[in-house]
């Protein structure tokens, strides 16, 4: 149920595919996880990371789904790609203000991931990083995100009322599509392209008020948005897909 007390690197893929391993702890001087650690291993229980974790690999616990978190170590600055995907039982209350970016795929089909605060410092958040989070209830972004990226949100069936930061500047494929109860009153002043498909099915989505720098609205960037009320379009906006 635990590892030797006094080791701080977990090396690439030591544990990957252990299936039956029961662990609840790790050691508390651990300082790093290397990438597809513990890769499926379908029995780990952690509860929390040691405080001195700062270095966390791609894919490490990918399928390891039995973990409840109340956050990560404050010394982490990014969660890597694909980190946490597939663990379907995962819950985490919150990510550290140390975060600054999540990368491609990290929660991709965390299917019990619920209420998650994002650090204001955070700068981005990669592709498909929380794609099929269906429990995800998150309000609001980063004030300094500019970009939200392909695939980010689509499928977060549990996202409803959210406010965009002021600093976006581009919405991108696919990034909120299927969020069907998702609703945005409008899009940030500094927003100059909304990429294709990127509210498909955003059934929710009713009266928006356009960003005045918006220059493209793409290919099925509001498709299947059935109750969507637009006044007018921005004067800057120079191309609007068929």
């Amino acid at each position: 149920r635990c590892l030797p007390p006094n080791i701080r690197t977990i090396p690439s893929r030591a544990l990957a595919y252990s299936r039956s391993l029961n662990l609840h702890y790790l050691p508390k001087v651990l300082e790093s996880i290397g990438e597809y650690a513990f890769i499926e291993c379908k029995n780990l229980k952690l509860t929390e990371f040691p405080p001195s974790l700062c270095s966390v690999g791609k894919y490490a616990f990918k399928a390891a789904s039995h973990l409840e978190l109340s956050s990560l170590p404050s010394e982490m600055r990014t969660i890597p790609t694909g980190c946490f995907q597939d663990c379907e039982d995962m819950t985490l209350q919150k990510i550290p203000d140390s975060v600054t970016i999540i990368e491609d795929q990290a929660f991709n089909n965390c299917i019990s991931l619920n209420t998650v605060s994002l650090p204001n410092r955070m700068s981005k958040i990669g592709k498909a990083a929380f794609y099929g989070c269906g429990a995800l209830q998150i309000t609001s972004f980063p004030y300094g995100l500019t970009q939200v990226e392909y695939s980010a949100f689509e499928q977060c069936t549990s996202l409803k009322e959210l406010q965009l930061p002021d600093s976006l500047k581009e919405i991108g494929n696919s990034a909120f599509r299927w969020c069907s109860n998702l609703k945005i009153a409008e899009l940030p002043g500094a927003v100059e392209s909304v990429g294709p498909s990127a509210f498909e099915g955003c059934i929710a989505l009713g009266s928006v008020k356009l960003s005045d720098s918006l220059t493209t609205i793409h290919d099925g960037a509001f498709r299947g948005c059935e109750n969507l009320e637009i006044d007018a379009l921005p004067s800057k906006v120079g191309y609007v897909a068929p």
